[in-house]
């Protein structure tokens, strides 16, 4: 009875405002229509409310109060007399915007300057007039901390996000998409092949249509993240989508736009020596060591013909031949391969509103071509969101979309069969385009060999990989405002697709002489529910709160049956049934999640702001002991620009101090805590063994694998300081940032004792820290009439180092071969290229060899080949981003700056075309050179005896050094290919123009925009390859590791936007 004494008296509290009451009701709008959302506030009291989607109100005020207080987002602050029981109110908009509202976790909508944290909010118009398939790539350059790299420029190709650096060794480190408060998945769920061998499929972020984003907001630390629980550790990115209005007029608006993109920065190959050997001459050598190629001509003979079918124009032979033609011998480009790849994306939308309800409905279809031959990528969206108003206090909606995707893929990567290898290595004297396939169903290439390089012609036309994706992603909402300062919101939603693969290889394909077939079919589904409460009071004049208590669900489930031959009977045939050979394998992956959580903010005087998050959540994936977790975060402000000696001043309109605390987990992979068994198979070694199901009968084996019953969430601290400074009414502004991340508990795949049974376990074993600064600056230099002058500049400059792994453990490798790898390592940055060095003294000197007893030439460094080192970092020392806008009349003219310093990239390609006589670099094969180092050798004992002085031998570096300590093939030292990636480019050209009202009434539309946009136009850095941004691993961890990765490319984009 007690309790109930003292519920029943809290919430007497605020029932006895109740007395003594007036009412004034009204309409708030500006000069486009009316406003929901605008806050109005008695004032001098704790009362208030705010308007309905029609822009009307209804308020009590309390006898004796005299003024109402209006005030909304981009708009002045109005303070008016009551002069009666109706009062409409026109907001006028404003040149300083301090209340601006952003949406933060679980799509709960704050005042900028309250969050002791931060965020930053890009626009839709930001990303639509870009022309990539992919929202990430339209991302890159766009926010502080936040790194885009884009695997390739095929169409549809994956890009890689990380917020403020890794977070997991082993585990994902991609934010979180979160889409009108439904978490989707964005992952790319096969890769096809291993290492750079494969097909990589797009990030599924790509389903989503550009045109739909109304804003998006990047929510970088920890206590930004916290109400998200295990799935937002490494941020999260928070998408709003557009919605129709009530009382709208309808509105139709179509988008289209034609691109064209073409090969951009790309490796330089020679094309000054031809195919052989030793100076001479040799079709179907696999180098290009041959003769200079100014010294040679053709011959018909066909003594002199190695084979007519490869040779087309003739037999190579020197101009001293007596069957020599005279003819030059010609030179092929073997980039004219790449074409200009063209797209189309058309989108409609529809979107009105009457009293009570509202809608928004879209379609779209972008159809793009890759610049390799056949890739394409074609995408259909359809979109519908929807709200209706059951009462005056109860709202309900649905926000629904559906896309079908299907992807043509290229092979690319350091495989045989792909397009890299084919293309790179080919001699300058061989034409591939000359024809890829014989009469006889083999290959023509400049090998002459079939099935080994496949001629580029055939890697696109004769094998590709189909990804077809049917998806849908919707979610319901009901919400009750019980009063003015409670209210209810539940919303439940799903992502469900489904994704169809097909890999085909022809017979006579490398690696696949009686062809390949796989057909896999998967199937994926999130579910997740979100239960609030959320209370909004006033207490008096100067002190209010918010809270939110609410309750989530969490379901992922995931499942795949894929059968595959590598014999087809018929060439061309490409069914399962056209096979006796065919395994299967199918596999399902589930886990749930439930948590509760609270978030309280607190505000005193419009001065002092509070926040605290308290999330506890249960997962599937943890053994039963560690099922539960907590989350709690902390974070506040200072607005001291609102101290009376700085308020209302001059030269600082705003400034603010902030600093958040949190504490947020990493989900691990479900299956962790048991061991598990699979189909088994055993051999003798003398003959090919038995594999089961065998004669009918299943058999299985342990996994390798054993259970952790311990295992633990990766846990994340993070802390954050910063300001916000804006200075003359708006004209400038800063926002600087500090943050600390420390990772404990990450998961690693540890090794045990064999005799155990297993050979590995996965423990909580690595630590892992990020820290850094971020600096946001804007400024309007130039506002003239009708001319203004923006400028926003990102900088982050971040370190990334492992502080701590397994005993024993020296490295965690990312990605990377035998030549080298990608590696996280106890000292070093995350992601650090190893591999091996040459040999060095003391001092670091490469050593120069002075000893003619043994077996390394002498004047030349030689590879230390006992064990590899760090060679360089990935990630880079800082980025700044610097996006200008001019805007003239209904001109608009933007540009954006991309800049990136530090940082190494692998250049694999380089160094693997080393060997083959390929690059340029080689055409120095008969300079004599001089190394930089000093003399030394190896003693008897294998230690390195430097005579310290300055070498001065000169050698040539000749087929002999390129197919030997300067290659990757021959297991040279990987510390040349190690390359800087830094880069300046500029990223982003836009031009538009936007009809004033008196050009549309003549042409009778509602709107009219034209616009043309440039991307990665120019590209300045000192790496030799192609872009440094590419990586042949996709979106995975592994960055920094060009392998024959597709080229990059720059694209023009030109379109028009209608309204009617």
């Amino acid at each position: 009875m007690k309790n109930l004494i003292l519920f029943l008296a809290f919430f007497s509290l605020f029932g006895m405002q109740a007395y003594a009451q007036t009412t004034v009701t009204g309409t708030v709008s500006d000069k486009e229509g009316t406003i929901p959302g605008v806050n109005i506030a008695v004032k001098g009291t704790a009362q208030g409310t705010t308007t309905n989607q029609d822009g009307s109100y209804t308020v009590n005020v309390p006898v004796g109060s005299t003024v109402l207080v209006f005030s909304f987002i981009g708009m002045k602050t109005q303070e008016i007399t009551i002069t009666g029981g109706v009062l409409n109110v026109v907001m006028e908009p404003s040149d300083i915007n301090l209340d601006e509202v952003v949406v933060t976790a679980l799509g709960i909508s704050r005042e900028k300057k309250a969050l002791g944290y931060t965020v930053q909010e890009v626009s839709g118009s930001e990303l639509d007039k870009r022309g990539n398939s992919d929202i990430v790539s339209s991302l890159a350059a766009k926010a502080a901390g936040l790194q885009v790299t884009s695997s390739s420029s095929n169409a549809g190709a994956a890009s890689y996000m990380t917020i403020r650096g890794a977070a997991s060794l082993t585990g994902n480190n991609q934010p979180l998409f979160v889409i009108d408060g439904m978490p989707i998945s964005t992952e790319p769920s096969y890769r096809g092949g291993t290492g750079q061998s494969g097909y990589y499929t797009s990030s599924r972020s790509i389903d989503l249509n550009p045109d739909d984003i109304a804003s998006l907001s990047v929510l970088k630390g920890g206590a930004a993240t916290a109400l998200y629980g295990l799935q937002a550790s490494n941020g999260v990115i928070v998408i709003t989508t557009k919605k129709g209005a009530l009382d709208q007029k309808m509105k139709v608006k179509l988008h289209s736009s034609v691109g064209f993109k073409q090969l951009g920065k790309h490796i330089e190959l020679q094309d000054k020596y031809g195919q052989g050997l030793n100076g001479s001459w040799r079709s179907k050598y696999n180098g290009a060591w041959g003769p200079l190629l100014d010294t040679c001509s053709y011959s018909l003979n066909d003594a002199d013909w190695a084979n007519p079918l490869l040779d087309v124009d003739g037999a190579i032979v020197s101009r001293n031949n007596p069957n020599a033609t005279g003819e030059p011998v010609k030179t092929f480009d073997q980039y004219e391969f790449f074409r200009t790849g063209v797209s189309y994306n058309n989108n409609i939308s529809i979107e009105a509103g009457n009293n009570n309800s509202s809608y928004y409905f879209s379609i779209g279809n972008l159809n793009e071509e890759g610049i390799a031959p056949n890739n394409e990528f074609d995408r259909t969206t359809i979109r519908l969101n929807a709200e209706t108003k059951l009462t005056e206090k109860v709202s309900t909606g649905a926000n629904v979309m559906y896309a079908h995707t299907i992807n043509n893929l290229i092979k690319e990567g350091g495989t045989s069969s792909g397009i890299g290898i084919g293309l790179y290595r080919t001699p300058a004297t061989f034409n591939n385009a000359a024809g890829y396939k014989l009469e006889d169903g083999t290959q023509r290439t400049y090998t002459g060999v079939n099935g080994t390089y496949n001629n580029p012609y055939w890697s696109v036309y004769e094998q590709f990989f189909k990804d077809i994706n049917d998806r849908f992603v919707g979610n319901t909402f009901l919400k009750a405002k019980f009063n003015d300062w409670m209210s209810l919101s539940y919303n439940v939603g799903v992502d469900w697709y489904q994704r169809r693969f097909q890999e085909i290889s022809n017979w006579n394909s490398q690696g696949r002489l009686k062809g390949y077939l796989r057909e896999r079919s998967e199937h994926h589904m999130m579910v997740n529910s979100d239960l609030i409460l959320s209370i909004k009071k006033k207490i008096n004049e100067d002190l209010g709160f918010n809270l939110n208590l609410g309750q989530n669900m969490y379901q992922q489930s995931y499942r795949y049956l894929t059968a595959y031959t590598d014999d087809l009977s018929i060439p061309g045939l490409y069914n399962l049934d056209n096979t006796s050979k065919q395994t299967a394998g199918n596999g399902t992956t589930e886990y749930r999640t439930a948590a509760i959580f609270a978030d309280l903010s607190i505000d005193y005087k419009n001065m002092l702001y509070f926040g605290a998050t308290l999330r506890n959540e249960w997962s599937t994936t943890m053994p039963e002991d560690n099922l539960s977790a907590l989350f709690p975060s902390f974070s506040g402000s200072f607005l001291f620009s609102e101290l009376p000696q700085l308020k209302d001043g001059k030269i600082l309109t705003f400034g603010k101090l902030r600093a958040s605390w949190a504490k947020t987990a990493n989900i691990a992979d479900p299956y962790r805590t048991s061991s598990y068994y699979g189909s088994g198979s055993a051999d003798d070694y003398y003959t090919a063994g038995i594999s089961f199901p065998f004669l009918g009968t299943a058999g299985y084996t342990v996994g390798n694998t054993v259970g952790n019953p311990n295992l633990r969430h990766e846990t994340q601290t993070s802390f954050e300081i910063g300001t916000e400074l804006k200075f003359l009414e708006n004209r400038i502004g800063l926002d600087v940032s500090y943050f600390f991340n420390k990772n404990i508990d990450l998961l690693l795949p540890v090794t045990i004792a064999a005799a155990s049974g297993y050979t590995n376990m996965y423990l909580n074993a690595a630590s892992m820290e990020s820290k850094g600064i971020e600096l946001s600056v804007y400024a309007v230099p130039v506002k003239i009439k009708e001319f203004q002058w923006d400028i926003r500049l990102n900088f982050t400059k971040m370190k990334n180092p492992v502080t701590g792994l397994a005993k024993d453990v020296s490295y965690v490798t990312l990605n990377g071969d035998t030549k080298a790898q990608i590696n996280a390592a106890v000292g070093q940055d995350y992601a650090t290229i190893y591999g091996f060095d040459w040999y060095r003294d003391a001092n670091g000197n490469v050593l120069i060899n002075d000893d003619p007893t043994d077996t390394h030439p002498d004047g030349f460094p030689w590879t230390n080949k006992t064990s590899t080192v760090p060679l360089g970092k990935v990630n880079p020392d800082w980025t700044m981003n610097i996006y200008n806008t001019l805007t003239y009349k209904g001109f608009e003219l933007t540009a954006l700056i991309d800049i990136k310093s530090g940082g190494y990239v692998n250049n694999g390609t380089r160094f693997n075309l080393n060997y083959y006589g390929q690059t340029i670099e080689t055409l120095d094969r008969s300079t004599p050179t001089v190394f930089e180092g000093v003399y030394g050798h190896l003693d008897a004992n294998g230690n390195v005896v430097s005579t310290g002085v300055v070498n001065s031998t000169e050698v040539i570096k000749d087929q002999n050094w390129y197919r030997g300590e300067n290659s990757f093939t021959s297991g040279g030292a990987a510390t040349q290919a190690v390359e800087d990636a830094s880069w300046v480019k500029l990223r982003e050209l836009t031009l538009s123009y936007t009809f004033n009202k008196a050009m549309l009434s003549k042409l009778k539309l509602q709107g009219l925009e034209v616009y043309a946009t440039g991307n990665n136009l120019i590209v300045s850095t000192p790496y030799k390859g192609g872009d440094p941004e590419v990586s042949v691993y996709g979106a995975t961890n592994g960055q920094g590791f060009d392998y024959f990765a597709s080229p990059a490319a720059k694209s023009y984009l030109f379109g028009i936007k209608l309204t009617f």
